[in-house]
């Protein structure tokens, strides 16, 4: 930045000016940075865990990403959400499963009633959660057993991001996708400051899990922060760097 530029911000930060929605700008920016990211990996197939109603393939198709998604959600309601947003798009599949590092039938909490989104196998913290728990049996398969059919929808040799956001599942997810994991040019994970499950991973072994499989922190987005203004969940996005195109 100019140094006259850095003037002029300092002396408005100094008057107690503040940008408007600020948080829909940073949104905004990591939104392009993500857009841009698939496009310099090439990828044309992103896997979606923990796909919840189709939020984040919705928002890939409104950037502009027109390659192949394949969601995964366990939740019947939320699954048949996704159908209907779904259903007029050839390239975008989804399935009624759970992913982990085992095949099995396994009980998964469903947490709230409006929204699902802390849903997960993990024990909610209830002071930071909503309210409502039930139970259901789900269908959990590892990713590694599900790759030749994602490629058979996908037409081949998919190009493949990884979006996880399993509410503090998402190393398990990654562990059941070790055979085929060299196929994964670049993921995206929720990483917990503060915890919002029991026995979910921290933060910084996450990271360092993903950095020891061959991947690069490429960008850190808030998702939320606590009562006390601190952070509470980033969106890391990671990336093999050598696949990088220029």
């Amino acid at each position: 930045m100019d140094d006259w530029k850095l003037g002029a911000a300092l002396r408005a930060i100094k008057a107690g000016v503040r940008v408007p929605q600020a948080g829909l700008v940073q949104k905004y920016s990591d939104s392009v940075f993500l857009l841009d990211l698939l496009r310099r990996l090439r990828v044309d197939c992103v896997i979606d865990v923990g796909a919840n109603k189709g939020q984040f393939a919705d928002k890939l198709r409104r950037m502009g990403y027109a390659g192949h998604i394949i969601s995964f959600e366990p939740i019947p309601d939320d699954f048949a959400a996704i159908k209907r947003a779904s259903a007029n798009d050839s390239h975008w599949h989804a399935f009624n499963l759970a992913l982990g590092a085992d095949d099995e039938q396994r009980e998964f909490t469903v947490v709230g009633t409006g929204t699902t989104v802390f849903s997960s196998f993990l024990e909610a913290i209830p002071e930071v959660t909503p309210e409502g728990r039930r139970q259901i049996s789900v269908q959990v398969r590892r990713l590694d057993g599900l790759f030749d059919e994602i490629e058979r929808l996908a037409g081949g040799s998919p190009r493949i991001f990884l979006k996880l956001d399993t509410q503090g599942y998402d190393l398990e997810v990654v562990k059941g996708c070790s055979d085929r994991l060299a196929k994964v040019l670049g993921l995206q994970s929720e990483l917990s400051v503060e915890p919002i499950y029991r026995e979910q991973p921290s933060y910084t072994e996450a990271l360092a899990h993903y950095e020891a499989l061959g991947f690069a922190l490429m960008n850190l987005s808030i998702v939320n922060r606590s009562s006390i203004g601190g952070i509470r969940e980033y969106d890391c996005v990671m990336a093999r760097v050598d696949r990088l195109a220029n």
